[in-house]
Formats: structure tokens, sequence, C-alpha cells
């Protein structure tokens, strides 16, 4: 198998974003993108920010990201209706506003991380394999 037996670790960490402030500048949920698969968008005070739902298997790394591009912001309000929408591989057009500096990782403050530690198992990817074997023979 790809791991080997190696000790894994999985973080999982709980945010404070902002402290509750008055209701006009408090955060709201302005639109989904496309649909709710595909993230949402966000707004505090004058700012807007996409909040991820794709995650570490599409290589975005970060869950909220401040949009500082007014382009970037219609692109992803107005993607439910281009007519192209369903062969755009959103999660690349994602790294390319992050890489581009058009989207900025918001990280707010730690305040819990849970860790997890297991030994991955190598035999755990050969179960298949022996199975259809099994079948084959």
């Amino acid at each position: 198998g790809p791991f080997n037996g190696e000790l894994i670790s999985r973080n999982t960490r709980i945010r404070y974003l902002d402290k509750k402030t008055a209701w006009e500048n408090d955060w709201k949920k302005v639109a989904d993108i496309y649909s709710d698969t595909n993230g949402s968008i966000w707004k505090k005070g004058n700012k807007y920010y996409y909040f991820d739902i794709y995650g570490f298997s599409q290589s975005i790394h970060k869950p909220i990201y401040e949009i500082t591009d007014k382009e970037v912001l219609d692109y992803l309000l107005n993607f439910s209706k281009l007519k192209d929408r369903n062969i755009i591989n959103l999660p690349d057009k994602i790294r390319d506003f992050i890489s581009e500096g058009k989207l900025i990782a918001f990280n707010g403050e730690v305040k819990m991380t849970a860790t997890i530690h297991f030994i991955e198992d190598p035999y755990a990817y050969s179960i298949p394999k022996i199975i259809f074997i099994s079948i084959a023979f």
C-alpha cells in the first residue's frame, strides 16, 4: 500500500472568525456558488469571502478566503449563469485565483485543535485485491 504502516495524523481546528458586531456588519450569506456543493459567498461589512467546500482533496488548503478582486466576486456570484459551467473545473479556477492573489486565506484565531493519530494498515489496500483474486480463480 501507499502508506506501509506509517503513523498518520489528522488535525481538525475550530477557529474564531470575529466577534459578533452590529447586525448590519455581521456575517451574512450572499449566495451558494451554483449549488451548495460548490462553496458559498459570504459578506461581513464591506468585504466578501469565499467559503470553500473542496478542501485538501482538491489541494485547496484553507476553508475561508477573502475575495480581493471584483471580477472574481462577479465570476463566482454569476457562475450558475455560465453556459459552460458544467465543463469548467471550478477547483482549478479557485486554485488559480488563490495563486494570483485574488483569494487570500482568512485564518481567524485557533480556539481548539483535535488531533487523531493512527497507524495506516498496509494490508487494508490489499484486501480488495485478495477478494478479487479469490473470486477470479
